[in-house]
Protein backbone atom coordinates (compact mmCIF):
# COMPACT_ATOMS: atom_id res chain seq x y z
CA UNK A 1 0.00 0.00 0.00
CA UNK A 2 2.88 2.24 0.78
CA UNK A 3 3.95 1.97 -2.90
CA UNK A 4 0.58 1.92 -4.45
CA UNK A 5 0.27 5.96 -2.33
CA UNK A 6 3.59 6.67 -3.61
CA UNK A 7 2.60 6.15 -7.35
CA UNK A 8 -0.93 8.27 -6.57
CA UNK A 9 1.10 10.78 -4.97
CA UNK A 10 3.71 11.61 -7.93
CA UNK A 11 1.03 10.40 -11.20
CA UNK A 12 -2.01 11.81 -9.50
CA UNK A 13 -4.55 9.33 -11.77
CA UNK A 14 -7.68 9.93 -11.82
CA UNK A 15 -8.68 6.64 -11.89
CA UNK A 16 -6.81 3.26 -11.21
CA UNK A 17 -7.29 -0.35 -12.01
CA UNK A 18 -5.73 -2.90 -10.06
CA UNK A 19 -6.16 -6.89 -11.46
CA UNK A 20 -5.04 -10.02 -9.61
CA UNK A 21 -5.64 -8.19 -6.02
CA UNK A 22 -6.49 -11.40 -4.24
CA UNK A 23 -8.65 -9.87 -2.11
CA UNK A 24 -11.12 -11.54 0.04
CA UNK A 25 -13.92 -10.23 3.12
CA UNK A 26 -10.65 -10.38 5.92
CA UNK A 27 -9.35 -7.46 4.38
CA UNK A 28 -11.34 -4.43 5.31
CA UNK A 29 -11.56 -1.26 2.89
CA UNK A 30 -9.99 0.61 5.62
CA UNK A 31 -6.56 -1.65 5.52
CA UNK A 32 -6.52 -0.91 1.65
CA UNK A 33 -7.82 2.57 1.18
CA UNK A 34 -5.81 5.91 -0.07
CA UNK A 35 -6.45 9.09 0.43
CA UNK A 36 -7.90 11.20 -1.87
CA UNK A 37 -9.55 7.93 -3.97
CA UNK A 38 -12.90 6.23 -3.49
CA UNK A 39 -12.65 2.52 -3.81
CA UNK A 40 -14.62 0.20 -5.97
CA UNK A 41 -13.35 -3.20 -5.34
CA UNK A 42 -14.88 -7.17 -6.53
CA UNK A 43 -13.41 -9.45 -4.47
CA UNK A 44 -13.13 -13.57 -5.79
CA UNK A 45 -13.97 -16.08 -3.38
CA UNK A 46 -11.44 -18.39 -4.46
CA UNK A 47 -7.95 -18.42 -5.15
CA UNK A 48 -6.43 -15.35 -7.32
CA UNK A 49 -8.41 -12.63 -8.98
CA UNK A 50 -9.99 -9.81 -8.14
CA UNK A 51 -10.68 -6.32 -8.94
CA UNK A 52 -10.15 -3.09 -6.98
CA UNK A 53 -10.67 0.70 -8.89
CA UNK A 54 -9.71 3.78 -6.84
CA UNK A 55 -11.52 7.05 -8.46
CA UNK A 56 -10.09 10.17 -7.33
CA UNK A 57 -12.47 12.17 -4.70
CA UNK A 58 -13.20 14.93 -7.40
CA UNK A 59 -15.17 12.94 -9.64
CA UNK A 60 -18.49 11.79 -8.83
CA UNK A 61 -18.45 8.06 -9.48
CA UNK A 62 -21.75 5.49 -9.43
CA UNK A 63 -21.93 2.13 -9.72
CA UNK A 64 -23.62 0.57 -13.14
CA UNK A 65 -23.43 -3.32 -13.18
CA UNK A 66 -21.64 -5.83 -11.98
CA UNK A 67 -20.78 -8.90 -14.16
CA UNK A 68 -19.21 -12.64 -13.03
CA UNK A 69 -20.46 -15.64 -15.34
CA UNK A 70 -19.78 -19.21 -15.38
CA UNK A 71 -16.84 -18.74 -17.24
CA UNK A 72 -15.13 -16.92 -14.12
CA UNK A 73 -14.74 -13.50 -15.87
CA UNK A 74 -15.53 -10.56 -13.34
CA UNK A 75 -15.65 -7.26 -13.87
CA UNK A 76 -16.49 -3.69 -11.97
CA UNK A 77 -18.72 -0.90 -14.34
CA UNK A 78 -18.85 2.42 -13.21
CA UNK A 79 -19.87 5.72 -14.54
CA UNK A 80 -17.40 8.75 -13.26
CA UNK A 81 -18.42 12.46 -14.42
CA UNK A 82 -17.31 15.76 -13.46
CA UNK A 83 -19.50 18.47 -12.39
CA UNK A 84 -21.40 20.09 -16.14
CA UNK A 85 -19.92 16.78 -17.64
CA UNK A 86 -21.38 14.06 -19.53
CA UNK A 87 -20.63 10.62 -17.39
CA UNK A 88 -17.73 8.56 -18.86
CA UNK A 89 -18.13 4.53 -18.56
CA UNK A 90 -15.40 2.60 -17.39
CA UNK A 91 -15.50 -0.90 -16.85
CA UNK A 92 -12.29 -3.10 -14.71
CA UNK A 93 -12.34 -6.26 -15.90
CA UNK A 94 -10.58 -9.78 -15.45
CA UNK A 95 -10.41 -13.15 -17.01
CA UNK A 96 -8.19 -15.87 -15.06
CA UNK A 97 -5.46 -17.01 -17.41
CA UNK A 98 -7.01 -20.13 -17.93
CA UNK A 99 -10.48 -19.06 -18.68
CA UNK A 100 -11.71 -19.46 -22.44
CA UNK A 101 -11.13 -15.88 -24.31
CA UNK A 102 -14.28 -16.87 -27.07
CA UNK A 103 -16.63 -17.06 -24.27
CA UNK A 104 -15.43 -14.16 -22.35
CA UNK A 105 -15.46 -11.76 -25.36
CA UNK A 106 -19.05 -12.88 -25.93
CA UNK A 107 -19.89 -11.97 -22.69
CA UNK A 108 -18.62 -8.82 -22.46
CA UNK A 109 -20.55 -8.19 -25.64
CA UNK A 110 -23.20 -8.95 -23.98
Amino acid sequence: MVELQLFCDANKPHVLFLNETCLDESFSDSEICLPGYQLLRKDRDSQGGGIAVYVADNLSCSQVHDLQSENNIEARWFEVSQPCSKKILFGAVYRPPNGDATKFTASIEE
